[in-house]
């Protein structure tokens, strides 16, 4: 019961920002306008990743000692947040999003205390970049 009562309290929590954002962003001008990377073909409002992130770190605060995907989510979550909103803001090249997306990946990673990843048959220790 009290699992369905916190994911009930997130989508209502998310929700109210959603519509909040949507408001902010069309009174301040905060818009995505088309382009060659956009699927929506008129201004549309962004920051909308603001509704579901802050409900998130909210939830991995509360039980970053239960599990520790929580610390994960708080640490490189928080850094993919942070440059998703620059990006909605400035319009980042893929050439600075990507090497953050990395590190924030690395950084989750050690945050969970994983030793090692092995993808595609190589083996990498979680704290490569630290």
């Amino acid at each position: 019961m009290a699992n369905a009562l916190a994911v009930s309290a997130a989508f209502f929590v998310a929700m109210l920002i959603t519509w909040s954002m949507i408001a902010i962003t069309r009174r301040t001008g905060v818009v995505a306008s088309p382009d060659h990377r956009s699927s929506h073909s008129r201004p549309t409002p962004t920051l909308g990743g603001v509704a579901i992130v802050l409900p998130a770190i909210g939830w991995a605060a509360l039980v970053r000692h239960e599990l520790p995907v929580a610390d994960a989510i708080l640490l490189g979550g928080s850094i993919v947040a942070a440059v998703g909103a620059i990006d909605d803001i400035r319009n980042l090249p893929a050439r600075v999003r990507f090497p953050v997306h990395v590190v924030a990946t690395a950084a989750g990673l050690w945050a969970m205390q994983v030793g090692a990843v092995s993808v595609f048959g190589v083996t990498v220790p979680a704290s490569w970049p630290l």
